[in-house]
């Protein structure tokens, strides 16, 4: 038998929690303050968990993996 990886993509959405006067400045203040989407250690490697960087900020999944490449290892 032969090893693959096989890849896929998910979107994920983030939540930023900011307090502000309307919608658009709201947006505007999660743009500036968002930390970024990092890579962590765990599950055996640094490239098993995915996170947020800022406080009162979250990350999830929101559809499913689709498979879409292959690399034979």
């Amino acid at each position: 038998m032969k090893k693959y990886n096989v890849f896929g993509n998910a979107s994920v959405t983030v939540c930023v929690t900011v307090e502000a006067e309307n919608e658009e400045s709201a947006m505007k203040k999660a743009k500036k303050k968002f930390g970024g989407i990092s890579s962590f250690f765990g599950n055996g490697g640094t490239d098993k968990l995915i996170g947020v960087n800022g406080d009162n900020e979250s990350i999830f999944a929101d559809e499913p993996v689709q498979f879409d490449d292959v690399l034979m290892m």
